[in-house]
């Protein structure tokens, strides 16, 4: 879930596990700026110095799919305030060393409260890492394949705003995106969570336009060197905005 689409709820923690829950009680920020939670820190750090800032890095991109995949069905905080034990747990999500999890790693992360504890989830995890070994094979850049799939600067709003994002959780090239990762066997990347992916990592400016982070944000990607892959497996056709799909699963 994307920084425009925070949900303070009743959240399961556990969801396959137990019935522990948590309550998020925090208010939103005012009108000015990105909505975001009212006293977190963590938070707020992420948004100024992470969200939106574009990367080329092939285990960062994995590990934020990973993220995202725990993140459907939850609020985006649920998960950042566990990071780094999902970061300890997955041993850096080094997509090698992932890839190798057994069974045996699936019951012992299936005990560890400090993380969401559903097997799905958990499952895909080393069931991407598997899939991101083999698209490097088919195309020598992760980063590089996702990059492919940044829309052409025409398509973009003119000016980005809360209301703008409310009513589009997905875009034609997360559509797109997603069917190519699920036609090479990866899950939980369905669009909304790759449109997530896009903004957080920079392939979409989606700070809005009043956010003090958004022309930070605008240059770094202008400067930035886009990672490339292998010409002949590139994919994403641009369609005309009209044709968006309309698919909402996560």
């Amino acid at each position: 879930m994307n920084v425009a689409h925070i949900i303070y709820a009743v959240l399961p923690i556990a969801e396959s596990t137990s019935s522990t829950r948590e309550i998020w009680t925090e208010t939103m920020t005012d009108s000015v700026g990105c909505p975001l939670p009212v006293n977190d820190p963590v938070f707020q750090h992420y948004h100024d110095t992470e969200w939106g800032h574009p990367i080329d890095c092939d285990q960062l991109f994995f590990e934020k799919v990973c993220l995202e995949g725990f993140q459907s069905g939850l609020s985006w905080r649920t998960i950042l305030h566990r990071r780094p034990a999902f970061r300890e747990v997955f041993k850096g999500f080094d997509i090698s060393l992932v890839a190798q999890f057994t069974d045996t790693d699936v019951d012992r992360l299936m005990q560890d409260a400090r993380i969401i504890r559903n097997r799905r989830k958990i499952r895909s995890t080393i069931n991407n890492a598997q899939c991101a070994l083999a698209l490097q094979d088919e195309v020598g850049s992760i980063a590089g394949f996702f990059w492919q799939f940044e829309p052409p600067a025409a398509q973009r709003p003119a000016c980005v705003t809360r209301d703008w994002l409310e009513v589009n959780p997905t875009s034609i090239e997360s559509t797109a995106l997603s069917q190519a990762l699920k036609r090479r066997g990866w899950s939980f990347v369905g669009p909304t969570t790759m449109y997530a992916l896009m903004q957080a990592l920079g392939i979409v400016n989606d700070h809005v336009s009043d956010c003090h982070c958004r022309q930070p944000v605008e240059q770094a990607r202008k400067t930035f060197k886009r990672p490339l892959c292998d010409p002949q497996s590139l994919e994403c056709q641009h369609a005309e905005p009209t044709a968006q799909a309309t698919i909402l699963d996560v």
